[in-house]
């Protein structure tokens, strides 16, 4: 799991008004949106093969598994949304639905370090008392640095505070003048190219994470009675 922390440690950068941001973006093959949302697909088309590949030697199903197959629709769900709004000009769906993306990684990230909590993340699991997502992201931070100022930030557009409502008006000209619009668009064309990174770091979590908890659960050792 040492390219988890690697990878991620690159969320820290997300100011485009203070650094310089592409040699970070062009690593991963990000040069415009075509090419970002290009390779948001083949990053998640490759996470789609490794689930498939661990499924065809599925022996039997298990309680955790089915749980587990409930993840992998939530990151498919969040992530094609997320792509989704990115490409229709909406920050703020678009970061709200990466917000869920990285909550389903934290807790995949959790289920791997703390296997006695597998159990509370299984189909049949209906104690009342699931992990707070709070400590899943605090827990994340641990294997993953930039997963602490990633989660923040997106954390900060999903919630009605002043700190985003900045990204709702536009300057204009040699005048700058102030323009406001109901549509929501990307203040910095650049922050959509963030977006994709994002996506992309997000989905190696869910690549070194998931296909071998399912394996795992299928075989029987990845479920034990939960602690509470």
């Amino acid at each position: 799991m040492g390219n988890v922390t690697a990878n991620l440690v690159g969320m820290v950068s997300l100011d485009a008004e203070s650094i310089d941001l592409h040699p970070l973006l062009k690593k991963r093959g990000i040069t415009d949106l075509d090419s970002g949302l290009e390779r948001t697909d083949e990053y998640f088309k490759r996470f789609l093969t490794q689930c498939k590949d661990a499924m065809s030697s599925q022996q039997a199903i298990s309680s955790l598994s089915m749980g587990l197959l409930a993840m992998l629709t939530r990151a498919r769900s969040f992530h094609d949304g997320a792509r989704a709004m990115i490409l229709d000009d909406n920050p703020f769906a678009a970061d709200a639905l990466i917000r869920s993306y990285a909550e389903n990684a934290a807790a995949l990230l959790w289920i791997e370090s703390r296997p006695h909590d597998a159990a509370k993340f299984s189909f049949a699991y209906r104690d009342g008392r699931p992990v707070p997502v709070g400590r899943m992201v605090d827990a994340a931070v641990k294997r993953a640095p930039g997963f602490k100022l990633l989660y923040s930030r997106l954390s900060e557009s999903a919630h009605p505070n002043a700190v985003t409502f900045s990204s709702t008006w536009k300057t204009k000209g040699k005048d700058r003048e102030v323009q406001w619009a109901s549509a929501p668009s990307y203040k910095v064309e650049e922050n959509r190219l963030w977006a994709c990174l994002w996506l992309m770091e997000l989905t190696d979590v869910h690549i070194a994470t998931w296909p071998h908890l399912y394996r795992n659960a299928v075989n029987g050792s990845g479920e034990t009675k939960p602690q509470t």
